[in-house]
């Protein structure tokens, strides 16, 4: 049924937001939070937020059926290609601030998770910037560089084409046209 949902995804105009991490904490296919809580953005977080968060999954874990989580991602991961096959608009988010999904670091794992689902780097990057464009109906403001668009950029230490992992490897961005290093970044963070 994955081609005709595809389609049809398609024929209806609608857009998509996979969302992949969040979901496999979602349905207890993700890490033991014992890992989770290791993660290094967690810091950014309230503890007592955390800690809910770790409860959450610790719940969930025990009380789900891990491999039918395990099913339902895989799944998730087939469909997301189809969409993107299909010519569905993919946009990126992470739905952030949820379950171990923090603001800013989430967007990084999401690129991954599209790119193990078989998007190629250049669809997970179009779908953070030249798509949001288009599904606003903004495309001649911002999305693509060009003469007359808004300034937003990032500047990176390595090519994303290659890794997707890549974008997280900043030299510094450019907001509005205002230059920010990766040391002031890295010193706002701090």
């Amino acid at each position: 049924k994955i081609p005709a949902l595809a389609q049809a995804t398609w024929q209806a105009g609608a857009w998509v937001v996979p969302t992949m991490p969040l979901w496999e904490v979602l349905m207890g296919a993700s890490e033991p939070p014992e890992v989770l809580l290791q993660r290094p953005e967690v810091k950014y977080m309230p503890p007592q937020q955390v800690q809910q968060w770790a409860n959450w999954v610790r719940n969930t874990q025990q009380n789900t059926d891990r491999e039918a989580g395990r099913a339902h991602i895989a799944f998730r991961k087939r469909m997301l290609k189809a969409l993107a096959d299909a010519g569905v608009g993919i946009l990126l988010g992470s739905d952030a601030p949820q379950i171990f999904s923090v603001p800013g670091f989430s967007i990084h794992r999401e690129m991954r998770a599209m790119v193990e689902a078989g998007l190629t780097p250049y669809q997970v990057l179009q779908a953070g910037t030249r798509n949001v464009a288009a599904y606003l109906g903004t495309p001649e403001e911002f999305g693509t560089v060009a003469p007359g668009r808004r300034a937003d950029l990032i500047l990176l230490e390595a090519n994303p084409l290659e890794d997707v992992g890549n974008v997280a490897r900043r030299a510094g961005v450019m907001v509005r046209g205002r230059w920010l290093p990766e040391s002031e970044i890295q010193g706002r963070l701090a």
